[in-house]
């Protein structure tokens, strides 16, 4: 008997469309390898209250950003596009990212599929939420910080994310100076 295993789960991914959703975590990942070196990043995870997996319980998504606010980062343009305007010039100096917690909006997902074949979905854009949309979330609201780590919050998070938080490349620790031992008087009676 042939036993095959693999680390690949089946799984049915977010319908592709439009969506109403709620974010319920933004979770510091630290300092994580990237093609461009090693770089800060978050992840936000939204429930969708009106897509049920085969579990019957809302599907969730997520996407993982780097924790900047530039206008050619990734973060910037989909919170732009969540408020329905850009930033000011103020609140690029100071964001608060945890006010995202249960706010809702509105995600365009769309499907890419795998050379093996595989499709997954892909937050691809957010949208200014309908006036009043106010949308209940089955998932407790999680907030992780690296600075100040929180075990009951890491609990709730799934293995796959508590691995990503896991695998943080540690900040570089600060060289101390190396004080070289005193050399002992030196004696010229040496001989050759």
């Amino acid at each position: 008997m042939a036993l095959n295993l693999s680390e690949w789960r089946s799984f049915t991914p977010v319908p592709a469309g439009l969506h109403d959703a709620v974010c319920i975590s933004v979770i510091d990942l630290g300092m994580q390898q990237s093609v461009y070196g090693v770089k800060p990043k978050i992840l936000l995870q939204w429930e969708l209250p009106g897509c049920l997996g085969d579990d019957g319980k809302p599907m969730t998504i997520s996407r993982t950003f780097g924790a900047t606010l530039h206008k050619q980062g990734g973060l910037r343009p989909l919170l732009a596009a969540w408020r329905g305007r850009d930033f000011t010039p103020d609140e690029l100096k100071s964001f608060a990212i945890d006010g995202l917690l249960g706010k809702p909006v509105k995600l365009l997902i769309q499907h890419t599929t795998s050379t093996e074949g595989k499709t997954f979905a892909n937050v691809q854009a957010a949208v200014k939420p309908d006036k009043g949309q106010l949308l209940q979330t089955l998932a407790p609201l999680v907030r992780f910080d690296m600075d100040n780590p929180d075990a009951s919050a890491k609990a709730l998070l799934p293995e796959w994310v508590v691995k990503l938080i896991d695998s943080a490349v540690p900040p570089a620790v600060k060289p101390t100076a190396v004080v070289p031992p005193t050399a002992p008087d030196f004696d010229d009676d040496l001989t050759f």
